[in-house]
């Protein structure tokens, strides 16, 4: 079991995330947008960030930016960019912007659970 954020701006896609992680048996914090993660991960930092890139106030790219630059202490925290942006060139760009992995939307919940074992064991 790890502690997973899920970081997504539609309230239906963030329940639907939230209570699948939680099926897979992790213990699941939700926020809305990258300014709402960071100031949860600053007070309960998780093993793993899912986060969604097309957000309003701080958007994915954006939020893991910030926990490059300006919270180093928690940049070691793998990132796993989860968007509806879905050709080659977004999943390479996410990839280039720090992400420890993407996956597309519709979400295969397979495929997010083996990434997410992943990268909870690295």
């Amino acid at each position: 079991m790890a502690d997973i954020l899920v970081v997504e701006d539609d309230p239906y896609i963030l329940d639907i995330i939230a209570g699948e992680v939680e099926n897979m048996g992790h213990c699941v914090t939700v926020a809305r947008n990258g300014e709402e993660a960071i100031r949860s991960l600053l007070t309960q930092p998780p093993q793993v960030i899912l986060s969604d890139i097309c957000m309003p106030k701080m958007n994915g790219f954006q939020l893991r930016w910030t926990l490059t630059n300006r919270f180093p202490h928690l940049s070691h925290v793998p990132v796993i960019f989860v968007s509806a942006y879905s050709d080659q060139f977004d999943v390479a760009d996410g990839l280039a912007r720090g992400a420890s992995h993407y996956v597309t939307k519709p979400i295969d919940f397979a495929v997010l659970e083996e990434v997410i074992e992943e990268s909870v064991q690295h």
